[in-house]
């Protein structure tokens, strides 16, 4: 008769409680004989794999005396099918939903514990007789102690050869790995870090070597340094350590960057070169340009009469959480017309989380490779903004970006955060307007990640300024502002 069935964890307790009332010492004793005569054949069933031993972990008390209990029932059918009105001749009352606990348990071990049977398929590197080895290994370390260790360990190894290929240098390590699993499900966490403090003494690790933040620690106290100006000596000591290099986002500024049509050019004049009277070396030079080209800032003021100023713009959103949006796929196939849509937005957050506050997003158009050629850029030879044809962000993704509250800056590598074709500057309103900043001509040449690292946002510091020059850098996650 089919019924629905409650939660099996408290069926469970129910039916552990019930049984361990009613099976008597001498049937325990007799299932731990039942073991321990048994433990030779265990073992050559784990070195064959021939019969893998099935394991629940998760309650191996239960496990025990349910098996205890299957054992006694299986002197009065022949059959494999658990039938629940056996057990009434062992302990003489019956739990509706002995049965339904059973299956449970059945189905459950055989999905989650039990090992596939061709579980060395998946092994480029690891064959059958380096398994076999390895088994052997572990019946010596285990020998005398308690076999479920050794079995589940076992267990746990053949579980993960059945679902992932490892590298024969990592079969050791998996072994000895499993081995700690199994023993945290015998052994208490107390005697596991008691056992570790007295291999530590004995070993004699010394688990706390010098390291620069003690020499800094130690010099700031003799010097009597104050807490502030200590943390900054930290910080600046974990600098010099880093090993990833920052990413330059910048393009070179000379005689052949790029500016907006209609701008002054950036143009370089060397004035002076040479070793003076007084033999030493002497260089100067000289250079024009406007503000709008190469790799700049839009300072809000640009497009918003209220907005801040290059000067204006506080260090904090200098210093910002960057992200990469990298649509340059698409951009592939749809050419100079594509444009960042609020769809693309949605679809990031998805697959990244949410943006941090004091973000400043990068959005990938794949357009850096047309940098050094002007025609291709901006999709144009003629010196006309009504002509250009290049990638931007539509008006509906500015606004998407706006309403965030957590965006300070967006940067493209194009040369306008609008696409090309559009001359009202939709976008450029829309984040201005809410005093985001832009950043445009950025050197998007390297694969970057999709988020965790910070920009530094580096612009000419013109007072009045509504854009500049920009030097744009890309670093590890440590400088997180």
């Amino acid at each position: 008769m089919n019924r629905q069935v409650p939660n099996y964890l408290d069926l469970l307790n129910a039916a552990i409680r019930e049984i361990e009332g009613t099976v008597t010492t001498e049937n325990a004793r007799a299932k731990n004989n039942s073991l321990q005569l048994n433990t030779v054949k265990k073992t050559e069933d784990i070195e064959t794999n021939q019969n893998p031993v099935r394991v629940g972990a998760a309650i191996p008390d239960a496990i025990t005396i349910l098996d205890a209990v299957i054992t006694k029932s299986k002197q009065y059918q022949s059959s494999r099918i658990y039938d629940v009105t056996s057990y009434d001749h062992f302990y003489g009352t019956q739990s509706e939903y002995h049965e339904d606990i059973l299956n449970y348990m059945v189905e459950l071990e055989i999905e989650i514990c039990q090992p596939k049977l061709d579980n060395m398929d998946k092994q480029p590197e690891v064959t059958g007789a380096m398994r076999r080895e390895l088994v052997d290994w572990l019946v010596l370390i285990f020998q005398g102690t308690n076999d479920k260790v050794l079995h589940m360990t076992v267990n746990y190894i053949d579980t993960f050869l059945s679902r992932m290929s490892i590298v024969q240098s990592n079969l050791h390590l998996l072994a000895c790995a499993a081995a700690m699993v199994a023993s945290g499900e015998i052994f208490t966490e107390n005697q596991l870090h008691r056992m570790e403090r007295i291999i530590l003494s004995v070993m004699k690790f010394e688990l706390c070597r010098p390291t620069i933040l003690c020499f800094i620690r130690h010099l700031c106290f003799i010097g009597g340094v104050n807490a502030k100006d200590s943390l900054l000596a930290y910080y600046m000591s974990e600098l010099v350590l880093i090993e990833e290099k920052p990413v330059d986002l910048t393009w070179n500024f000379d005689n052949n960057t790029i500016y907006w049509v209609g701008v002054q050019p950036f143009t370089f004049t060397k004035v002076l070169a040479e070793f003076t009277k007084g033999n030493f070396w002497l260089a100067m030079n000289e250079f024009c340009a406007g503000e709008h080209g190469g790799t700049h800032i839009d300072a809000p003021y640009h497009f918003n009469k209220e907005g801040l100023k290059v000067g204006d713009i506080p260090l904090e959103r200098l210093i910002a959480h960057g992200v990469v949006i990298d649509i340059s796929k698409e951009v592939e196939i749809t050419g100079p017309s594509a444009k960042l849509e609020a769809s693309h937005l949605i679809k990031w957050v998805e697959q990244n989380g949410e943006f941090e506050s004091n973000t400043v997003i990068l959005v990938k158009f794949g357009w850096s490779q047309y940098f050094h050629n002007k025609t291709e850029f901006l999709g144009t030879i003629q010196e006309s903004s009504n002509s250009l044809h290049f990638p931007g962000l539509s008006e509906e993704a500015a606004q998407w970006i706006a309403d965030t509250k957590k965006v300070v800056g967006v940067g493209v590598d194009t040369a306008s955060i609008d696409p090309g074709s559009v001359t009202a500057g939709l976008a450029h309103r829309v984040l201005n307007g809410q005093n985001i900043y832009l950043l445009e001509n950025v050197k998007l040449l390297e694969d970057l990640p999709a988020r965790d690292f910070t920009l530094l946002v580096m612009p000419m510091k013109i007072r009045e300024g509504t854009g500049a020059p920009l030097r744009l850098v890309a670093t590890p996650k440590f400088f997180s502002p």
